[in-house]
């Protein structure tokens, strides 16, 4: 799958962003579609599914600072008030009074905390496989550490981390994909790591910084946040392919009572479920993506 975008240099107070513009209708409504954490973590991870919502829409994906092409801010600060005003004022550097924002993973809680900090900017808010607060609620930080700990990946040889990915596509990968995606799949990924001139690859986002922004998620006000978003908001879950193991049931469990009561609470939210998804579902279903975000905003050509 090739996919025609051009690459967007913004120099903004503390950081320089890098937004990619896949195109898309002068006139049409405007999307921006933000990455989550961990092999996700560039604006890349959208190239599956941004081509096709171009017929409907003018489309853009940002690095978040610290990740892919993004400067890390001196400060390291990785918190939502940081990276929403990111996104606010490359908003208005490109000329847009209201975005969609569709957000995966990591990218979901920004997208709502997005919604609730510039709540005019925002027309609607979907949030993959992501967007469900709480945790603090039933663990402590240091069981969530243990739980979500990332990959420390740094200094991992290039051929034993190809291998790794190339196994996980080949047991997960949609049955519409290609084997030959896998090559373009591994330049994605690789959006998120280094080249060492040894061999060797490390994560553009260190393992240190990633557990500070895991721990800015951790603490979001859930409450606060769900209480405040007043646009309409989707959001899509991943039911994983069975079978599953204990830990990821119960959290299953957990995320489905809490959406439950979050869509419930406002008419304009709604829910909708992947079954047989993986979390990286934007890379593993990119068609079925496109289809829920073109259904919730009224497009459906």
């Amino acid at each position: 799958m090739e996919t025609d975008k051009i690459s967007i240099s913004m120099n903004l107070p503390n950081v320089e962003l890098r937004v990619l513009n896949y195109g898309g209708p002068e006139d049409a409504p405007v999307i921006f579609l933000i990455h989550g954490l961990g092999l996700t973590s560039n604006a890349t991870v959208w190239d599956w599914v941004a081509p096709m919502l171009t017929q409907d829409y003018q489309v853009f994906a940002i690095d978040m600072r610290g990740h892919g092409q993004s400067s890390l801010p001196a400060d390291e600060d990785f918190s939502f008030g940081a990276i929403t005003n990111d996104i606010h004022l490359a908003q208005k550097l490109l000329g847009f009074s209201t975005v969609l924002c569709v957000g995966h993973s990591w990218g979901a809680d920004i997208a709502l905390q997005y919604a609730v900090n510039f709540p005019d900017a925002v027309k609607g808010a979907i949030a993959i496989d992501g967007g469900v607060l709480g945790l603090n609620k039933v663990m402590t930080w240091d069981q969530a550490n243990v739980v979500f700990e990332p990959p420390r990946w740094q200094g991992m040889k290039m051929k034993t981390f190809q291998e790794s990915v190339m196994e996980t596509f080949l047991e997960t990968r949609h049955q519409e994909q290609q084997a030959e995606d896998f090559h373009q799949l591994f330049d994605i990924i690789m959006g998120s790591f280094r080249r060492n001139q040894n061999g060797s690859i490390e994560p553009v986002m260190s393992y240190e910084n990633q557990l500070r922004a895991m721990k800015y998620m951790f603490e979001q006000a859930c409450d606060d946040v769900y209480s405040r978003v007043r646009c309409p908001t989707l959001f899509i879950s991943c039911n994983p392919p069975q079978p599953i193991d204990d830990m990821t049931s119960r959290y299953i469990a957990w995320r489905d009572t809490t959406l439950d009561v979050v869509v419930g609470a406002k008419a304009n939210r709604r829910r909708m479920v992947i079954d047989g998804a993986i979390h990286d579902v934007i890379l593993q279903k990119p068609a079925e993506v496109a289809a829920h975000i073109k259904m919730f905003s009224g497009k459906r050509r």
